[in-house]
């Protein structure tokens, strides 16, 4: 059996590094539904249905690195946990990038839990 070559890259920092390739191409796009691949354009990774517009893949560089930014003001760093609490919604992927970026991993949870099933 033979093995696969992984790429030594981080995951994040490959998805990110497409956006100096791609730059203002849609990568999140608004069609009223939820997150979703879409494989019938190449030039859309991902559609997002529920948002106020579309955002493009130097959109998502700029989130993500203002989001890991901000977690790093208030004093998150490597290897610290966050809980997510957010709807299907191309914030997440906002989120999850700006996370990895500082190196803290995500634990989520659905945004139709209930305070009883939020347990620390």
């Amino acid at each position: 059996m033979a093995m696969i070559d992984y790429s030594s890259t981080p995951f994040h920092r490959q998805i990110l590094e497409k956006s100096f390739e791609y730059g203002d191409t849609v990568a999140l796009a608004n069609h009223n539904g939820s997150l979703y691949p879409t494989l019938t354009n190449p030039q859309l990774s991902m559609v997002h249905t529920d948002s106020n517009g579309d955002v493009s893949y130097h959109d998502i560089y700029k989130l993500s690195h203002r989001f890991a930014d901000f977690l790093h003001s208030i004093g998150l760093s490597k290897g610290d946990s966050i809980l997510v609490l957010l709807p299907n919604s191309s914030w997440y992927a906002i989120v999850f990038l700006g996370a990895a970026l500082i190196g803290c991993p995500l634990s989520g949870i659905s945004h139709e839990a209930t305070f009883g099933r939020i347990e620390f």
